[in-house]
């Protein structure tokens, strides 16, 4: 990284407390000079260790740089009581905080097995609270999801996001539910990554990409991936076929966000996609909301 002056700048902030007491010294009177000499050499010293502290921090800060996918703003500060999952805490006033970005794997209810490395992702997730449980909110487009849960970027009191370091080892898959689109490009970089590394859940079969020749049955947030064999519309999609069956819909009311696009270049395109596997009438549909759940591979 490059140090430029603005960067120079954020070291100086730190200075001012230490020249407010040297000011004030500055102002002692005394009769006698040598006292005041000695008395001058305590702030001058506190001036010149104010300094070096300052040229630390300046130099942390210069080479170190911003932490990864870091926030633009902070709208609100919030306490965690519980870690129910990888990406769902309830906060100290009840309200329960989605995290906007990523999904981890589901922890079993009502009898459910839990989904592979699920006590992992919420393990990670208490661990970085461990220290403090105090977390800064960066609001999106949406405050509340469909059940009510209140939605935000999470950062800790150092600066990392929360979704960052999740999906950097491989604890979470990058998620974008529009119009929720703040930071995304940064978090599928993240993604990308801890895939290339093979961690976590990059490890493991079931989370890599299925073949869409190879859906059938399967259910739930999956990454499929296959050739594009048709793209067409009705009156309310868009619906790109995948060889195998597979079906991806882009619902019409979602279109705005695929401006510029020509999805009918897709066409004998091998492509990965990501989202919830639902059945249809014709075979296994996929919703997509957002260019960001589709990679063209080829």
């Amino acid at each position: 990284m490059t140090c430029t002056w603005t960067c120079a700048r954020r070291a100086i902030r730190f200075t001012p407390a230490s020249t407010r007491s040297w000011t004030a010294a500055g102002a002692w009177t005394s009769s006698s000079r040598n006292t005041a000499s000695n008395k001058q050499r305590v702030p001058r010293r506190r001036a010149q260790i104010a300094f070096l502290l300052a040229a630390s921090l300046w130099a942390v800060s210069c080479f170190a740089g911003p932490p990864r996918c870091g926030a633009d703003r902070l709208d609100q500060h919030a306490r965690v009581n519980y870690v129910h999952d990888g990406d769902t805490v309830k906060l100290e006033d009840g309200q329960s905080l989605r995290l906007i970005g990523i999904n981890t794997p589901e922890i079993g209810h009502g009898g459910a097995p839990d989904e592979a490395l699920a006590l992992a992702a919420r393990d990670a997730l208490q661990t970085l609270l461990a220290d403090s449980p105090r977390i800064a909110l960066r609001y999106d487009s949406e405050r509340r999801d469909h059940y009510g849960r209140l939605l935000a970027h999470a950062f800790l009191p150092d600066g990392r996001s929360v979704a960052t370091l999740l999906l950097e080892q491989g604890l979470a898959m990058h998620l974008l539910v529009p119009p929720n689109e703040w930071n995304f490009a940064c978090y599928q970089q993240a993604e990308r990554r801890a895939r290339a590394a093979g961690r976590g859940i990059w490890s493991r079969a079931e989370y890599r990409p299925l073949a869409s020749t190879d859906v059938a049955a399967t259910r739930g947030f999956r990454l499929i991936q296959g050739r594009v064999e048709r793209v067409g519309r009705s009156a309310k999609s868009v619906w790109i076929n995948l060889e195998g069956g597979v079906a991806l819909r882009i619902a019409r009311t979602d279109l705005n966000y695929f401006a510029g696009l020509t999805l009918e270049s897709l066409e004998n395109q091998v492509i990965l996609a990501r989202g919830w596997i639902y059945p249809g009438k014709r075979g296994p549909v996929m919703r997509i909301r957002h260019p960001a759940a589709l990679e063209w591979l080829h």
